[in-house]
Order: C-alpha cells, then structure tokens, then sequence
C-alpha cells in the first residue's frame, strides 16, 4: 500500500511538472484567419420566380442574411422607406447550391399597408398632440408636421446577402475580427456584402 501511494503521488508530480512546461512554452499562437476573397452573389428573375445563389470561399456554416425589397419615397421630404418581400436566415451550406423564390406582389402590397397603417397612428398622435397642446411642442414639428404619402415606388428590387457580425462559429472571433481578405469591407462593420438590382416594376 506504502509503495502504491509513493507512485501515486510520483504519477501526480510528473503531471503536474508536464503541466507546467506546456503551460510556459510561450504565447499560444494566434487564431487562424477566415479568408474570404470570393462572394458573388448571384440572382436572376423568370417571371415571378427568382433564383439566387451564392459563389465564395467561405466555409458553409458562416451565417448568412439575406433580404429582397424594393424601395419606396414619400411625398413630404422624400424619404426613402424599404419594403420587404423576404427577410431571412441562413448559411452559406444552404445558399451554395441556389433557391428559387416566389416574388408575391400581393404579400408585398400588404406589407405596404401595414407600414401605410402605422403611418396613420402617427397621424393620429399628431392631432392628438395639437389637440392638448394647442400645437406641436417645439422639437417635434419635423417629424409631427411629415405627410406620409407614397410618392413614387421603385422600379427595381434590390436583392442582398451579408455576412453579419454576430457568427456563432468562434474561429470569426469577437464581430469578425478574424475575417479577412479582399471581399471584407474594413470600414465601420466587419461584414462581407453582395448586393444585386433587377429592374422589375411593380404591377397592380
């Protein structure tokens, strides 16, 4: 029992001595970078129909956002609104190979109407406003005294991919800070950006 102890505690120094000489071989060496030098985004319309695929060397769980919208301007100052057809989630694995997505006109003039309807409560809480105020409280007339009318609609839909900051895989590290190469915008965000326009009017 005597000699099994002297070994055990013998085993456990050693570790320990082994532990400590990795723990000082000097500074870990530092993460491997994501280079990113290819990101071609890729979008056609047939029709109604549009097919969009993602050309780059990322590995294929970066996470992926991709948007299609068409823009639309208001009378008052001609601020320019973003109307959505899609807004989603995704990896490059499941973009490489392409999709096919049905562009709903109907779906979008909803959601037209739901920016249209909020568009009315502010109206609403202008002559609210006035009504117990007896006018607009001074700072608020710019944005109390807008008229949200849709003055014009695009004639394009801009279709977007971007590589967000927030990657769950850790070689990315904190807000991209490991990603490079030629396709990595450097200015503001650490994101990586493929945007294409598709001249398609709106019919209804």
């Amino acid at each position: 029992m005597k000699r099994i102890a002297i070994l055990n505690i013998f085993a456990l120094s050693l570790l320990c001595i082994i532990g400590c000489s990795d723990s000082n071989d000097g500074p870990s060496s530092s993460p491997e970078k994501i280079v990113c030098d290819k990101f071609n985004l890729k979008a056609t319309l047939d029709g109604q129909l549009l097919k969009v695929s993602i050309d780059t060397d990322l590995p294929d769980n970066t996470k992926l956002m991709f948007s299609v919208s068409r823009l639309l301007n208001i009378a008052y100052d001609q601020e320019e609104f973003s109307v959505a057809y899609f807004n989603e989630r995704g990896t490059v694995g499941q973009w490489g190979d392409g999709k096919t997505l049905l562009l709903d006109e109907n779906k979008w003039l909803l959601r037209l109407e739901d920016l249209k309807a909020r568009w009315l409560i502010l109206e609403v809480a202008k002559q609210r406003t006035i009504s117990i105020y007896g006018g607009i409280p001074p700072g608020w007339e710019e944005e109390l005294n807008k008229t949200y009318e849709v003055d014009k609609i695009s004639d394009t839909i801009e279709v977007r991919m971007v590589v967000p900051i927030n990657q769950s895989n850790p070689r990315f590290g904190w807000r991209n800070e490991n990603l490079v190469g030629k396709a990595v915008s450097t200015e503001g965000l650490r994101v990586v950006e493929g945007e294409v326009q598709i001249h398609y009017p709106l019919k209804y």
